[in-house]
């Protein structure tokens, strides 16, 4: 998961123009009423897309619009339109929708649990020239009320999911909690973010770069030796390197905290897989050298 920065206000048309035509009927039947889920249609899911790059609100996998494909787009609803814990008048809202896979939204359903039930919001309404309708500013996911409920689920618009979550330096490409806390657990298990799938595609990333990296120590010493400058050493490491850094600081590319992990832990997860202490030496300079002409951020 990875922070996403999204404005709640304005609405686009589109969505605005769906909740103008579906309010009487929404208020009417309340939590009965069949949502339309035309009212999402390509431009709303293409601003979407385009928020979150592509990916997964939660796994941060590509999404793509292959029927029945478990990483096909599909419109998930933050706090659930329907279902026992039915949030049924943020259907339209805006700053309650995001982009999953089928996989994330199928594990996550209409699930959505509260620390304090009595805390969730009642149906927001105002009179407006003397009758009631659904008060939007109120159904925002940063509003006073929705904030208060401090759901356990960790929400990537409103705060950094990577300040709850972290990998785990052992089993690489797997999920745990940065501190023992109950929003970063009940988050991984609801959208199940270390199934077998998604765990096995962060790992092969770092088994492909030691692979890489592996490979070029060995033709490195192989044409040079132990005579090689400065220069041949940059540029043999470069494009490894290059692709790991952009890997982690491009938000388009799949799962960018994992990259990013690699980086920030480098010395344990690489240096300490280099059997002999000269190849580690070399590698070590490399990444130093590497270092020295970007940024981190």
């Amino acid at each position: 998961m990875r922070k996403i920065d999204k404005k709640f206000r304005p609405i686009p048309e589109k969505l605005k123009d769906c909740f103008q035509e579906r309010q009487e009927n929404l208020l009417k039947k309340e939590e009965l009423h069949q949502f339309d889920s035309q009212c999402y249609n390509s431009s709303i899911k293409e601003d979407l897309k385009k928020l979150y790059h592509n990916k997964c609100a939660f796994c941060e996998s590509k999404l793509n619009e292959i029927p029945n494909d478990s990483y096909q787009f599909t419109v998930e609803h933050f706090r659930p339109k329907k279902g026992t814990n039915s949030y049924f008048w943020l259907g339209y809202e805006w700053s309650n929708l995001m982009p999953s896979c089928q996989k994330c939204n199928g594990k996550k359903d209409d699930n959505f649990r509260l620390p304090n039930k009595r805390k969730k919001q009642k149906l927001p309404l105002k009179t407006e020239n003397g009758q009631k309708i659904i008060d939007l500013e109120r159904c925002r996911a940063d509003g006073e009320e929705l904030l208060a409920e401090n759901p356990f689920l960790l929400h990537p618009e409103l705060e950094n999911p990577m300040d709850f979550l972290a990998f785990d330096i052992n089993k690489l490409g797997y999920f745990i909690e940065n501190i023992q806390n109950k929003r970063a657990k009940y988050t991984i298990d609801l959208c199940q973010l270390n199934r077998s799938d998604l765990w096995e595609k962060r790992k092969k990333i770092y088994d492909n770069f030691l692979t890489e990296l592996k490979d070029k120590l060995v033709e490195l010493v192989e044409i040079y030796g132990a005579d090689y400058t400065e220069k041949e050493l940059k540029f043999g490491f470069h494009s490894i390197f290059k692709k790991m850094y952009f890997g982690a600081i491009e938000e388009q590319t799949e799962y960018c905290s994992f990259r990013l992990f690699l980086i920030e832990n480098f010395e344990i997860l690489f240096l300490e897989k280099i059997e002999a202490d000269e190849m580690k030496d070399i590698l070590s300079e490399a990444f130093v050298l590497f270092l020295n002409d970007v940024e981190i951020n």
